[in-house]
């Protein structure tokens, strides 16, 4: 898979990733998204972090911004986060998944630039046991900031599916299952039902997942942005 490491056009191929958090309930899995965003090889990026609670992460990489907010919902800190997208794409950055390095790059060599577009499919991970279940991506998708006609609705849950449903068209990108490691780990917002049950479970990416655990138990003592 060919690899971006510099985009055409400096402004309109700017990445804004968006991340969700509190800070101080979720730190490792924080850390871990972080040093996802880090890695990544497409070039022209920034992570914008809207954090709900009392600690600031306080990275000092030049790519990363964060708001504080007291927003009561989740639709509430998400429409923050889209007002706060200078330019280009977005595309929402779970505070508790796992990317890899080629994730983004991937998502746009694969697609067209015209519509948003979304991967197929991804590895849903019990973080305490390490098994994985392939199941399909719904939500996560890369869009263009002049193609958003609907903000958020003010809810707690759902409220990124009323957001993906404004759009007309998504184009599905065939990327790599272990490209996007959602985690079951207990404080997300979907039941350990509706995140691990009903899909195909798999022993292929054992050995991946393993480090992938075994790198956030690491980071309750260790912080990227120190």
């Amino acid at each position: 898979m060919k690899k971006i490491t510099e985009p055409q056009d400096a402004i309109t191929d700017k990445i804004t990733c968006i991340m969700l958090t509190r800070n101080e309930v979720r730190r490792p899995f924080v850390q871990m998204a972080i040093r996802c965003f880090q890695r990544q090889t497409y070039a022209h990026k920034e992570l914008l972090i809207i954090n709900s609670g009392k600690e600031p992460i306080g990275c000092t990489d030049d790519r990363v911004r964060e708001i504080m907010s007291t927003a009561p919902t989740l639709g509430h800190l998400r429409n923050i986060g889209l007002d706060n997208v200078k330019d280009g794409f977005a595309i929402h950055w779970d505070d508790d998944d796992w990317r890899h390095e080629e994730y983004l790059s991937a998502l746009w060599n694969e697609s067209g630039r015209t519509i948003p577009r979304k991967q197929t499919k991804l590895l849903n991970v019990d973080f305490e046991t390490g098994d994985a279940y392939i199941g399909p991506a719904f939500s996560v998708m890369l869009y263009h900031t002049s193609s958003v006609h609907s903000r958020y609705p003010e809810w707690n849950n759902y409220e990124d599916t009323a957001f993906r449903d404004q759009f007309p068209s998504i184009e599905e990108v065939d990327i790599p299952e272990h490209y996007y490691l959602r985690f079951y780990h207990g404080d997300n917002i979907c039941s350990r039902d509706h995140i691990l049950s009903g899909w195909r479970k798999t022993e292929e990416y054992r050995e991946q997942i393993e480090d992938v655990i075994k790198e956030i138990r690491g980071y309750e003592t260790n912080n990227v942005c120190s």
